[in-house]
């Protein structure tokens, strides 16, 4: 008798665990969640600077002027590097004394203007009394007339010549010196005052601390829950104090339409303020995006935000819970 109960109590623990299995097999497999229920967390994230500016020449010259050094401060358009422009500037006072003069074109005008009353005199002379001026003499009157007429449309063309010639002048003299992009401070000098460059050789380099960006990249299945315009908050590390964070806020500007290849990760990056001028370049930052809280979407911002937050063991999602009598 005791066989049979020990029989019994294992076909029934047996039933148990199938039933078990096949209803664990059955159920959907969960899809894998963020690891922040706050939003997507870019763990790998450093800060650049989105301004940053290595300026040359495009001519060959002498450096005659340079405006600051390390650390000085600039404004964006100063001139912050020049050449010896002397012979420019000379070359351009010429061109400009003689685009300001329309002495020519006067003149032109006037002498056309007494060819052209002459003609008309002899013409009227001769329909009062024919023949008073031979035809030889009128033809060779009318020639005058028409050829001033063109000597002044001469004249005018060159001036206009002269014009453009000093607009030339002057971008030729504005490549003497290189202006500030944006402002910022000068961060390296690479030639000093008397020293020959070449086209295209660095001179300066200039940076805006301002603006920042992070670069950082996200898991691939996160890349689809977010969009550029979602806020993030970014947590530099107090190098002083490793227990405190300082916070920044920002947008995310950037998401990648390519995936890398080893890892499977997708590059995204946002742009933060630097009010305290704290943030530089290469440290390293924690950021967290906060995806469909600032698109306007709400039916995304609800979706997105349930899939993203983690369940308890046994606990259904919430359209499946609906769904039950």
């Amino acid at each position: 008798m005791s066989g049979y109960l020990r029989l019994l109590v294992c076909i029934q623990l047996l039933g148990r665990i199938l039933g078990t299995s096949s209803v664990n097999a059955a159920e959907p497999e969960s899809p894998p969640m963020v690891e922040s229920s706050r939003g997507v967390l870019v763990r790998e994230a450093y800060v650049r600077f989105i301004d940053r500016a290595t300026l040359a020449f495009d001519r060959a010259g002498v450096i005659a002027e340079l405006n600051g050094g390390e650390g000085d401060a600039v404004k964006e358009s100063d001139a912050v590097v020049r050449l010896n422009d002397a012979p420019a500037r000379a070359t351009l006072a010429i061109i400009t004394a003689q685009a300001s003069s329309d002495v020519e074109v006067r003149v032109a005008k006037k002498e056309h203007e007494t060819a052209e009353a002459e003609y008309q005199s002899v013409v009227r002379a001769n329909e009062i009394t024919p023949g008073t001026f031979p035809e030889p003499d009128v033809a060779r009157l009318r020639l005058g007339a028409e050829r001033t007429a063109l000597l002044v449309e001469q004249r005018q063309h060159e001036h206009e010549i002269a014009q453009l010639t000093k607009t030339q002048a002057e971008a030729e003299l504005a490549t003497y010196s290189v202006p500030a992009p944006f402002a910022g401070i000068i961060t390296n000098v690479f030639k000093r005052k008397g020293e020959a460059v070449q086209a295209g050789e660095q001179v300066i380099e200039i940076v805006n601390k301002n603006r920042i960006r992070i670069d950082g990249y996200i898991e691939l299945i996160d890349s689809w829950h977010v969009q550029p315009g979602d806020p993030v908050v970014v947590r530099i590390v107090d190098p002083l104090e490793g227990d405190k964070s300082h916070e920044y806020r920002g947008t995310l500007g950037f998401v990648d339409v390519s995936v890398q290849t080893v890892r499977k990760n997708v590059r995204v990056w946002a742009e933060v303020g630097n009010p305290n001028a704290m943030l530089r370049d290469g440290l390293s930052a924690e950021m967290t995006i906060m995806a469909g809280i600032n698109n306007g979407d709400g039916d995304r911002n609800e979706s997105t935000q349930s899939e993203r937050l983690p369940r308890k063991d046994g606990e259904k999602p919430e359209e499946e819970s609906s769904k039950q009598p």
